[in-house]
C-alpha cells in the first residue's frame, strides 16, 4: 500500500495502492482487464490496417 509502505517498496512495485481502501481492487482488476481488451482490438485493428 502505498500511504504506508517505505519509499523503494513504492519504486519497486508494478502497481502501488494511494489509499489503503482494499474493497477497490476488484474495481482495479475489471479496468485492467477493460484496457486489455481494447489495447488487443487497437493492435489487431492497426495490424490489419497495415496490412491492406
Amino acid at each position: 500500500m502505498g500511504g504506508v509502505g517505505s519509499d523503494v517498496a513504492v519504486d519497486v512495485t508494478d502497481i502501488a495502492l494511494v489509499d489503503d481502501e482494499v474493497k477497490e481492487l476488484p474495481h482495479l482488476l475489471a479496468l485492467s482487464k477493460r484496457m486489455m481488451t481494447i489495447i488487443k482490438y487497437n493492435l489487431a485493428f492497426s495490424m490489419g490496417l497495415n496490412f491492406l
